[in-house]
């Protein structure tokens, strides 16, 4: 048995992106424990043993017990399951990878009339649905539940001599769709993009602190690219799915469109670059970018992160002290 394994976590495993996540993972580290998540532990688990039953030499490094899978129940929509997953973690003496992978784009549907000249992303977002909590689920999912993850973990990450915390974040993630007044981006007209925006501004202020209490951990947001399958999940009609992959390969190569990763495999590129580069050469003041070439030869693109004023940094940071604080969560860590 081999002892000293990476210890990696890796939200929204039943995802295309997740799995594509795991695949170049598992490839990487020839010792690796990693806890995969989705909404339900049955729903991880069958997850993982589909992994399992497509490539036989999974099942042989399982058996020699340097690859363990733990399938876990994580919900980023529901702030008592964040805390209950990271409760579990703590059975962990380190954590060595942490991948914030699980999130969604809530919409209506497509504005069909655009769509095909936007690359099926002109859509019906929906800023204002919110959870249980009361929280935009967009915000939920793609920002506090990760967020208040990360925090939880601090102390695990901090235990290990090499951490990194692995943002999901995309190209949509622009200022023009933020408002320093609507945090949440219930009114913006792309919440998505809106909520990949405060991705730099989280991880600009926890880099701060890790660097100022000399911590052996790296935050950095990464963009995958496009996969057919992401933009397709809820918004188009299943009968459609199988002819999307065809057309952006079309649109990639005649147009050269480098962000058209298509595959989960290419897309994930930029993603295991921050996980295995040097920590000294991991740049926290850019993001990694998977793209690839006409003919789909995967690559990172380092794209410089847009300048986050100290004052917008403090402003989001004081609204995620106000929601912890109103559903009762003390954290131990301070804002640099």
């Amino acid at each position: 048995m081999i002892l000293d394994l990476k210890v990696a976590v890796i939200t929204g495993i039943t995802g295309a992106l997740g799995k594509g996540i795991f695949l170049r993972l598992v490839n990487e580290f020839p010792a690796i424990k990693i806890y995969g998540t989705a909404r339900s532990s049955k729903r991880a688990g069958e997850a993982l043993c589909s992994f399992i039953e497509e490539d036989i030499r999974l099942s042989k490094r399982i058996e020699n017990k340097d690859l363990i899978l733990i399938p876990a129940e994580f919900d980023t929509m529901d702030i008592k399951k964040v805390q209950d997953f990271s409760q579990l973690l703590h059975q962990e003496k380190r954590i060595d990878l942490l991948f914030l992978n699980a999130g969604t784009i809530i919409s209506n549907g497509l504005y069909w009339s655009a769509a095909a000249l936007q690359l099926l992303t002109d859509i019906r977002h929906d800023g204002k649905s919110c959870t249980p909590d009361g929280i935009s689920k967009s915000f939920s999912t793609n920002v506090y539940g990760h967020y208040l993850l990360a925090e939880f973990l601090q102390d695990l990450l901090a235990s290990s001599a090499d951490a990194r915390v692995v943002w999901v974040g995309s190209s949509e993630g622009e200022q023009r769709f933020f408002d320093s007044s609507d945090f949440e981006g219930r009114n913006s007209i792309n919440p998505y993009g809106s909520n990949k925006f405060c991705l730099y501004i989280i991880s600009q202020f926890l880099n701060k602190r890790y660097q100022r209490q000399k911590l052996s951990i790296r935050s950095i947001v990464t963009a995958p690219g496009i996969l057919p399958s992401n933009i397709a999940a809820s918004m188009v009609p299943s009968i459609f799915i199988p002819f999307l992959a065809p057309f952006f390969w079309i649109l990639r190569f005649f147009l050269n469109i480098e962000e058209l990763t298509i595959d989960a495999h290419s897309a994930a590129e930029a993603i295991i670059y921050t996980a295995t580069v040097p920590l000294e050469q991991l740049y926290i003041e850019k993001r990694a970018d998977s793209v690839c070439s006409r003919l789909g030869a995967p690559s990172v693109c380092l794209t410089a992160v847009p300048f986050i004023s100290v004052d917008l940094e403090t402003k989001l940071y004081e609204y995620l002290l106000k929601l912890n604080s109103k559903f009762g969560i003390h954290l131990n860590t301070k804002h640099a």
